[in-house]
């Protein structure tokens, strides 16, 4: 089984709950797909916020922590480059998302919501 990008608006809605839920933020998950089944190995931050469908720093914040992690790295702006690509590294993170995703996406809608973030309010 496969997930057509981009998600549908349940989909979308599912995947965010779980990695709201997983990550503590509700684009992890979704950024993984977009990143990982690009067939290009370069991507930017409005490219990828417009492909989410959030705003530039929602998408930033996700890639920061790729950044960290290092599955992904910056790559040098050359003269008159507008944008600051980033560049997709080999790991397993990009295959393995896939097939959890699918799983995820696979239960029911209800079963899904509950997992509501149960962490104490600030």
């Amino acid at each position: 089984m496969n997930i057509d990008l981009p998600l549908d608006g349940r989909e979308r809605t599912v995947l965010r709950e779980a990695s709201r839920t997983l990550y503590g933020n509700m684009h992890v998950m979704e950024t993984l797909l977009v990143i990982g089944r690009s067939d290009r190995d370069l991507f930017y931050q409005a490219g990828l916020a417009n492909d989410l469908g959030c705003k530039a720093n929602q998408a930033g914040a996700v890639i920061e922590k790729l950044l960290q992690l290092g599955v992904a790295e910056r790559v040098p702006r050359e003269e008159g480059q507008a944008r600051g690509y980033c560049r997709r590294l080999p790991s397993a993170l990009w295959s393995s998302v896939i097939p959890f995703a699918i799983e995820v996406l696979q239960q029911r809608t209800a079963d899904v919501a509950k997992l509501a973030d149960h962490r104490p309010a600030p």
